[in-house]
């Protein structure tokens, strides 16, 4: 009797029949969030998670912004190149983080995001060649910086040329809650998102339009500037009965 075992495996299509993704051109594109108490910071726990899909590593572009210009220490931003590099106020200190062991694979669905849970700052990173937090951290106490600005995904909030991303992005969430990295990697595998402390959740299921909705209650509606949409989504792994070792094969685009 042949021996069967378990397969993990990135050809199913079990994704939301209205998932979509919002594109990026690397010149003019990003969505704008107009601030919110559920935004802003101000807490001593902050997470964000979002499926990004480079078409380039190359420079230091931003995929996500909340910082106020001529304002230090009231700031929170993501920026890749490939690495991830964290730029954080926290308690007042400006809190700087590049990672060394995770790098976005262009053309590949990554889940990326930072983790601040109260005394540790980590980038976050789920792709083919890496799963879960940062080895590399930066000690850190007290609340994330709060200001007046809008969040920013794409580029700067001042919009600089040179830090607009160039590729998709799906789903951005932020959490006031900590994740435990394995409640992080079931997002990546089998999408479930849990909803405790969930402060944005940006489903983009319009697929058309100039504005994406917060499925989290809170009301943080975002505007594309100039954005297109696409089908191109990350596939969900499904685990099927196989006589063969387990194999994972790269997240890759829905078209």
């Amino acid at each position: 009797m042949a021996r069967t075992a378990t397969t993990t495996s990135r050809i199913g299509l079990n994704v939301p029949a209205d998932a979509r993704s919002v594109v990026f051109n690397g010149t003019t594109q990003k969505i704008t969030f107009a601030n919110s108490t559920s935004i802003q910071g101000g807490g001593t726990v902050l997470v964000m998670l979002f499926w990004y899909f480079p078409t380039t590593t190359t420079g230091v572009l931003t995929p996500i912004d909340k910082s106020q210009s001529g304002t230090t220490n009231s700031y929170y931003m993501l920026q890749s190149g490939p690495q991830l590099l964290l730029f954080f106020d926290i308690g007042g200190i400006s809190k700087n983080l590049v990672t060394s062991e995770q790098r976005l694979i262009a053309n590949e669905w990554n889940l990326c995001g930072f983790h601040y849970q109260g005394s540790l700052l980590r980038a976050a990173m789920f792709n083919s060649n890496f799963q879960g937090l940062s080895t590399t951290s930066v000690a850190a106490t007290g609340v994330v910086g709060t200001n007046t600005s809008p969040l920013t995904i794409g580029a700067t909030t001042a919009g600089t040329a040179g830090t607009f991303i160039t590729g998709k992005v799906y789903r951005p969430v932020l959490y006031t809650t900590t994740l435990l990295v394995s409640t992080m990697a079931d997002i990546y595998k089998n999408f479930n998102y849990p909803t405790g402390g969930l402060s944005m959740d940006i489903r983009m299921t319009e697929g058309s339009g100039t504005s994406v909705a917060d499925s989290s209650g809170n009301g943080n509606t975002g505007t594309l500037i100039a954005n297109s949409w696409s089908t191109s989504v990350p596939r969900i792994p499904r685990s099927v009965a196989s006589s063969r070792s387990a194999i994972t094969i790269p997240r890759v685009s829905v078209s």
